[in-house]
């Protein structure tokens, strides 16, 4: 991977890290599953020190006394002596954003570095090259812990400001086309298939399934409505969707729990699993279809408007987020053009 298209991700992952946090309140930013388990605040606070104390120093030493050793980092320490969960998020993730920025213009403003060039640790050399991924890798690893907090974070509070979105009125005789590159194939659900499942929710950042929380969901699934996206090479499971009886209006559908394996994306399953859920709505003449999501899940978000899904404007702050997500996936913020395409018994009451 050459170093335009590693800092392209590095500024990709610091918005990412940005909109998981957006719009926490200070209790969510606080909040901590138990006292071993950094809050969001902490985790932000966190992401700052690293940015500067850690890898640009480190990349820094390679650079400037390679083989020498690399500067010692206590990982934590730093968040959690200055009790930053006392702090403001907000200036925090403003914070972390500026000092990704001046670490990204500092790495484009190299001249001819030597990505060969190692200093050592404890537990020998590592090489320039080596630090620079590990530092796309911290990243991920704590969007996957901002996600779990997000996920762990209680549903009481959480739920009441999850998004939907709906299936427009225009289409209800219009399924949406199924594809899938070559080297996958969809099928519906197998005996046998749970455990992949499992494995799959939690890649995707939802962990703890298990037989007991699946089986209320597959007693309220259309017949032939839990469709996966299978490798075809290794005959695994990499994706996963479900079409659901609705609970909040009668003869509705919901589309379900859409997960995939990180290790697969960007090949369109997604999108395939969901316009078969969306397909076989419409074969069981389901209406309304919708579904619901969160402001950070923005690939998930990006899938359903491709599809065809639009929001559902229940409320001002609503479209208010929503003129935010448009804006972060770079996508047409265009309420009037939704409001008239949304099926006429959700537009005065939508359910809670």
């Amino acid at each position: 991977m050459d170093l335009e298209s590693v800092l392209t991700k590095m500024a990709a992952n610091a918005e990412a890290i940005r909109s998981l946090v957006q719009g926490a309140s200070d209790e969510q930013a606080r909040w901590k599953p138990d006292e071993a388990t950094w809050s969001t605040l902490e985790v932000i606070d966190h992401l700052v020190d690293e940015e500067s104390t850690n890898f640009r120093a480190r990349l820094g030493s390679a650079f400037g006394h390679p083989d020498q050793p690399c500067p010692t980092v206590a990982p934590g320490d730093g968040a959690t002596q200055r009790k930053c969960n006392d702090g403001d998020l907000g200036e925090s993730i403003q914070r972390f954003l500026s000092a990704r920025q001046e670490s990204v213009a500092w790495l484009h403003g190299l001249s001819s570095p030597d990505w060969g060039a190692t200093c050592t640790t404890g537990f020998g050399p590592i090489s320039a090259w080596d630090i620079l991924a590990s530092w796309q890798v911290h990243d991920l690893l704590h969007v996957r812990q901002l996600v779990d907090l997000q996920w762990m974070y209680p549903a009481d509070v959480w739920f009441e400001t999850q998004l939907q979105m709906v299936w427009p009125d225009h289409r209800r005789h219009d399924p949406p086309s199924v594809r899938l590159p070559s080297a996958y194939r969809l099928r519906t659900y197998q005996p046998g298939d749970e455990v992949r499942f499992y494995e799959v929710m939690e890649l995707a950042g939802w962990p703890g399934w298990d037989g007991e929380k699946l089986q209320p969901w597959v007693e309220r699934m259309l017949p032939g409505g839990w469709f996966m996206a299978v490798h075809e090479e290794s005959g695994v499971i990499v994706a996963t969707n479900m079409a659901i009886y609705s609970d909040a209006y009668p003869s509705g559908g919901e589309l379900g729990w859409l997960a995939g394996d990180p290790s697969h994306s960007g090949n369109g399953l997604g999108l395939a699993v969901a316009a078969a859920v969306t397909a076989r709505f419409l074969e069981a003449g389901c209406h309304p279809i919708h579904l619901y999501s969160e402001d950070f899940r923005l690939p998930a978000l990006k899938t359903y408007l491709r599809l065809g899904y639009i929001p559902l404007l229940f409320a001002p702050e609503i479209s208010e987020r929503w003129q935010v997500i448009c804006a972060q996936l770079q996508w047409p913020f265009t309420p009037e053009r939704w409001r008239s395409q949304t099926p006429q018994l959700l537009r005065e009451a939508p359910a809670d």
